[in-house]
């Protein structure tokens, strides 16, 4: 005679974790100075920032802690998308970057609504009748 086992089987989902980047933050590198939102209706998520010193090789811009891109210019034109969470406050950061390491954070808030640049919403056209005579 065969016996079924009582024990069920147990199946754990598994977890995902974002994953951390360590970023190799050197105090002799100059962070930038001065970030600041300065966008309008043409440049919607153009931040600007002054350089530091005439040594920098570029700088990495962060919002909310991850990495959203890069530039050789103390300026940068983010797009939409990496306001992902909609509206509501992000957390914009730049490094200097030199050699590569980076220098500390230069942070600000900034505030995303929608209107801004997101994506719109399409509405169904008014369809207008003539009037009929009798």
């Amino acid at each position: 005679t065969t016996v079924a086992p009582t024990e069920k089987a147990t199946t754990v989902a598994p977890t995902t974790v974002a994953p951390t980047t360590k970023i190799d933050e050197d105090d002799t590198i100059p962070a930038p100075i001065g970030l600041t939102y300065a966008g309008n209706k043409d440049l919607p998520y153009y931040f600007a920032w002054q350089a530091p010193s005439n040594d920098i090789e570029n700088y990495n811009v962060y919002v909310d802690g991850v990495f959203a891109g890069s530039s050789v210019n103390s300026s940068i034109n983010l797009t939409a998308d990496v306001f992902a969470n909609g509206n509501g406050d992000y957390t914009v950061s730049v490094r200097s970057v030199k050699n590569g390491k980076m220098s500390a954070a230069t942070q600000i808030t900034y505030t995303f609504k929608d209107g801004t640049g997101s994506k719109p919403t399409t509405v169904a056209p008014v369809t207008t009748v003539a009037p009929t005579e009798k």
